[in-house]
């Protein structure tokens, strides 16, 4: 089962990118945590999310002065999100299994822990030669 999910999950990306061109960019809305230039983000949906309810704020880092770094990095609590994406973290091409993850970040379905459970666990697999997929999505309650 392991090997079939990976290869489900690598056809789903080539096929919506061959979908719309148009869809692989980086996101042009100011992000509270921008991956960096070498990754490929993918907008969920271009036109928007469906039933896209409006938004309280710009997505924001709603970490605060009691929330203290660990293991001498900073903590990301990423609210607010009104566009989803995917963005692909690629292994070294001589580390390379050809496994796929999906990374989802958590957050107690109100922020999500975008750097501590989510680019963190991408590195990680990198690693160990696994591609890694970071879901940045929408949560219902997105503040105290």
């Amino acid at each position: 089962m392991h090997r079939s999910f990976s290869r489900y999950v690598l056809i789903l990306i080539a096929a919506v990118s061959i979908r719309s061109e148009c869809i692989w960019a980086q996101t042009t809305a100011k992000s509270a945590w921008p991956p960096s230039s070498d990754h490929t983000t993918l907008k969920l949906w271009p036109d928007g999310p469906p039933g896209n309810p409006p938004s309280r704020g710009p997505e924001r880092d709603a970490a605060g002065p009691n929330d203290l770094p660990m293991g001498g990095r900073p903590v990301i609590r990423l609210t607010d999100v009104s566009i989803p994406t995917m963005t692909v973290y690629q292994p070294p091409a001589n580390k390379r299994t050809g496994a796929a993850a999906l990374v989802l970040p958590g957050g107690s379905y109100k922020v999500l822990a975008i750097d501590k459970e989510g680019t963190e666990i991408c590195d990680w697999l990198n690693s160990i030669g696994v591609t890694a997929i970071l879901l940045k999505y929408r949560v219902p309650d997105a503040g105290p």
